[in-house]
């Protein structure tokens, strides 16, 4: 497998794990927090958003030990190290950053269409055409952003 695919596949699978990572259990230190913070998270009405994003930012700091070396190196695959691949999801400034950032939102699109009961009943009852129209739109931005994205 090509390494950049693998590099994206894994930060795909560690992009969230801030959601899970408690600031006490591994000893996040503010100073981390602060320093990073601009680095990984979005503004909204001069506050800081999305804080699990540092959080994966510093769970992957934390266990870079754990991890094989060369994949937190910035020339192991295409452009991002590691950690700012999975961490930058919700700010993302890289070709391959954007890349997680649209699997997430999509992902997180599908899960509420999940919730919802007329999505399932067309689930179940086989008529989701109603839904490949929005999935082609997704798709061709998708494409646009990867092609115009330096």
């Amino acid at each position: 497998m090509d390494e950049t695919v693998l590099k994206i596949a894994m930060a795909g699978f560690f992009h969230d794990i801030g959601k899970f990572a408690d600031k006490n259990w591994f000893n996040i230190s503010e100073q981390f927090l602060i320093d990073n913070a601009d680095l990984y998270q979005p503004h909204y009405k001069e506050n800081y958003t999305h804080r699990h994003a540092v959080y994966t930012a510093a769970f992957i700091d934390h266990i870079e030990k754990l991890l094989p070396q060369k994949l937190n190196q910035a020339n192991w695959g295409l452009e991002d190290s590691f950690m700012n691949l999975a961490a930058g999801h919700h700010k993302p400034e890289t070709r391959l950053q954007w890349i997680i950032a649209t699997a997430d939102g999509y992902t997180r699109t599908v899960i509420q269409l999940e919730k919802r009961d007329d999505y399932m009943d067309a689930l179940i009852s086989g008529s989701m055409e109603q839904d490949i129209a929005p999935l082609s739109i997704f798709l061709g931005r998708l494409v646009s952003k990867i092609d115009n994205h330096p």
